[in-house]
């Protein structure tokens, strides 16, 4: 059997093609970053290999090219400075053929862009094929498009050259249903509002991810090498069309509104590019808007030529699978009526348009009433729980918020009843019956996402996006200081009850946070447990060796005198600094120029603070877990915003940490 290797698997494009490689017989490996962005995928009828890495990791490289016969190779940067584009897209194409023609690899079939032709020289109406000239003036392109087309021209060089043989793809604009913004390309997007600049009828070559990956497909099994193919639909909308699918599709509350920009007023731009022409005269702006003036239309010829190639999804077709992603009703049963639901759920239910409570249960009644009464009035107040089967309502998941003894009962009923599930943390008092829940599901192929909703705060975001970019450099260590203080202490007491109290105290939250970059904890070097005269636990600290050899160091105390709660990520040079009550995000020391830190400052604000408040959203971690947790509902190739085994780790720790009262 032919093993089919693929680097960038946890992409956009890769997770589609590896889940539709998996189906067609294939033996696969897959190359990626993280492997638990593409795990999920894996199950007993379909299983791969999973290479976990860094493209530009030699060794991991040449240990995953060398168990494959044919390699798709996908990986390219998407994030970061430059040099990140640089190293990942190019350095990284180039040390993969290097190591193909090492290993003596069948076929490399590389996923370029149809982005890297030359647009100004081309002419309106004409079709742009393979021979057409390519950009001459890479400076004036984003950094994607820039590193796309160094990648490829290292790769084309070796055409015919390289013992391996080599098949180019160019693909247009891949759209796909579990696309989130059908509108790409149409113009600026702001809210409800497309902003074009003068060219309505300007026509976009878009392809199907299905299609693209027929053409994949027919690289793989016919005898061609060491060709080059534009992959585009014949079916090229103009923006015109797209805007007005796209608004016949969507409810009211996903149409937009088009403002076009006239194109006389881009003139003089095309004035002085004619008088000046060369791009370094006329500037990276101006030449941008020149290039969006052109009307142009690609020719997929070639490939329909050589391979039997042709676009199988229509347009209109792929415009309904976007709608019926992003747009389409989901029904949802709330099971636990009180704080959590009313305080963080309801508005994170009520900002998503698609979400639609049909069913509330409370074993306290006049809880149930009450959250209906203030947020969901249409919906249909259960006496108990065997009423769900008699309900006249299909529900797509229901969310369970009832006290966390009740949860593993609760949910282990609901799954062998087929309902997806949204649980409250923590999922169960501990991992075994957290694990068990994991297997059940899988058994009965239903889906259940956790809430540990401190992993989707902004500034935890900002965070994980700065530690992304230092990639492939990781922190040496993290410190977790939580002092919970008496302003945090539950008005029902809770703490005088629980004997594993990090269960249920934010301390969790902080851990997750780390464990969730760090992975599992190997080790406990050290811990210092401290407890109260009446058994409970109340101060920790100890340090801890995780699987890739970071520590981790606590400093909890669940009764100080005040709340302080931060989490730092120490690297060779420099450190992280996340804070808590109020957020913050930080770099701290470390070869930081003033205008650098006052630039980095002013993007974690804008982007992570302003923002938020401009478009006033609420409980944005909670809206992105029901966001995310619905798109992995609508599509196979998304994956749940928080799994059962990503909470296992901290719940292993806190188990660990819970059972030792004395130093190790």
């Amino acid at each position: 059997m032919t093993t089919i290797g693929i680097t960038g698997a946890s992409g956009f494009i890769g997770k589609h093609f590896l889940k539709k490689l998996l189906e067609d017989g294939y033996s696969v490996n897959a190359y990626a970053r993280d492997k638990n962005s593409i795990e999920f995928l894996r199950d007993e009828e379909h299983a791969f290999n999973i290479f976990e890495g860094d493209i530009a990791d030699e060794e991991k490289l040449s240990a995953f090219v060398c168990k494959s016969d044919i390699v798709i190779h996908l990986a390219a940067g998407t994030r970061g400075e430059w040099k990140d584009f640089y190293n990942a897209t190019v350095k990284g194409s180039e040390l993969l053929l290097k190591l193909c023609e090492k290993h003596k690899i069948k076929k490399l079939i590389y996923i370029s862009s149809i982005s890297i032709y030359d647009i100004l020289s081309a002419k309106s109406g004409k079709a742009i094929n393979e021979e057409a000239p390519l950009e001459p003036y890479l400076d004036t392109r984003g950094w994607y498009a820039k590193a796309k087309a160094l990648g490829e021209a290292l790769i084309s060089k070796k055409l015919g050259a390289s013992p391996v043989p080599v098949i180019i793809l160019r693909p247009g604009l891949v759209y796909a249903a579990n696309m989130r913004v059908p509108l790409m390309g149409c113009g600026v997007l702001r809210n409800k509002l497309c902003i074009n600049l003068g060219m309505r009828t300007k026509r976009l070559p878009f392809v199907h991810i299905d299609d693209l990956y027929g053409a994949v497909k027919l690289s793989i099994e016919k005898n061609v090498e060491n060709k080059i193919y534009n992959v585009v639909s014949d079916e090229q909308p103009s923006i015109d069309r797209i805007v007005a699918v796209h608004n016949e599709l969507a409810p009211p509350c996903g149409k937009v509104k088009t403002l076009y920009v006239p194109k006389i007023l881009f003139a003089f731009n095309h004035i002085l590019r004619r008088l000046l022409s060369p791009e370094k005269k006329l500037g990276r702006y101006n030449y941008i808007i020149c290039r969006t003036q052109k009307n142009i239309y690609y020719s997929a010829e070639k490939i329909k030529s050589d391979l039997g190639w042709k676009a199988s999804v229509s347009f209109r077709k792929a415009m309904e699978q976007i709608a019926d992603y992003q747009y389409s009703k989901v029904n949802i049963g709330i099971v636990g009526c009180g704080f959590a639901s009313q305080t963080l759920h309801a508005p994170a239910i009520l900002n998503n348009p698609r979400l639609k409570v049909k069913v509330l249960f409370d074993t306290d009644k006049d809880a149930a009433l009450d959250l209906k009464k203030r947020f969901f009035g249409d919906a249909v107040v259960l006496d108990s729980m065997g009423e769900l089967k008699s309900t006249h309502y299909p529900l797509d998941f229901i969310v369970i918020n009832t006290p966390p003894e009740t949860h593993f009962k609760l949910a282990k009923k609901l799954i062998e009843e087929g309902y997806n599930l949204l649980i409250e943390k923590p999922i169960t008092l501990d991992a075994g019956e957290a694990a068990q829940l994991a297997t059940l599901a899988q058994e009965h192929g239903v889906k259940v996402c956790v809430v540990n909703n401190y992993r989707f705060r902004k500034n935890v975001l900002a965070f994980k996006e700065a530690l992304h970019s230092e990639a492939p450099t990781r922190p040496e260590s993290f410190t977790i200081k939580f002092w919970s203080g008496p302003l945090i202490e539950s008005s029902g007491g809770w703490r005088s009850s629980m004997k594993n109290v990090l269960l249920y105290d934010m301390a969790y939250h902080f851990i997750d946070i780390v464990l969730g970059i760090t992975g599992n904890v190997r080790e406990i070097n050290y811990l210092d447990s401290q407890y109260a005269k009446n058994g409970f636990l109340t101060t920790i600290h100890g340090i801890l060796s995780t699987d890739k050899n970071e520590k981790i160091y606590l400093d909890l105390q669940l009764n100080p005198p005040y709340a302080q709660a931060a989490i730092e990520a120490c690297l060779s040079d420099h450190a992280y600094m996340l804070g808590f009550f109020p957020e913050s995000f930080r770099r701290l020391g470390g070869s930081f120029n003033p205008v650098g830190e006052i630039k980095n400052n002013l993007k974690t604000v804008i982007k992570y603070a302003v923002d938020n408040k401009i478009r006033k959203q609420k409980n944005f971690s909670h809206q992105c877990i029901y966001r995310g947790f619905v798109q992995s509902l609508k599509n196979s190739c998304e994956r749940l915003p928080i799994t059962i085994n990503d909470t296992l780790p901290v719940m292993d720790l806190i188990e660990k940490i819970a059972s030792q009262r004395k130093k190790v």
